[in-house]
Formats: structure tokens, sequence, C-alpha cells
């Protein structure tokens, strides 16, 4: 059984970093993720097929049960609240 794992941002560190690996990683699945641009939700689902994008960490939290990790790949001065936003949700 997989790391079913949603990534939020999907700029440099989603898009470049934590995506890709997730996705090439057996260990993982890449089920969500999160990004509000119009343009990198085109890239995200061109590049990741398989993959649910949302635009809102509010659009997340309710498919948390079908989650086990949360990857927060926002800008760094939003990973607290988000963190403790993914713990409340579960």
């Amino acid at each position: 059984m997989s790391i079913r794992t949603a990534v939020i941002g999907f700029g440099t560190s989603g898009r470049v970093f934590h995506a890709p690996f997730l996705d090439a990683d057996p260990a993982y699945s890449l089920d969500v993720i999160v990004t509000a641009d119009a343009g990198r939700h085109a890239a995200a689902a061109a590049r990741h097929p398989r993959t649910e994008i949302v635009a809102t960490v509010e659009e997340l939290w309710p498919l948390a049960d079908r989650l086990d990790l949360v990857v927060i790949g926002s800008p760094s001065g939003t990973h607290a609240d988000l963190a403790r936003a993914a713990l409340g949700a579960g």
C-alpha cells in the first residue's frame, strides 16, 4: 500500500521537487495538488494526469480521510498555519 499524498503549492517547490519525486516513488501516490494559479493548475494536470487538482486548501481538507501525508510547498510564511490546519483535518 502506498502513502497517499497531497502537495500544497505548485511553484518551484511543488513542481520541481516534491510532486515529481512523489510521483516517481512507488511507496507514494500523488493524490492531490493544491494550486490557485490557473497556469500551474493546467501544468499540474498535464504532468500528473491521475492526480486531482484543487484550487484551495478548503477543498483539500474534506479529502483528508483519503490521505496519509500533506507536503507543504507554499510560501514559507504560510507553513505553520497550513500544518496546523492539516493536523486539524486529520
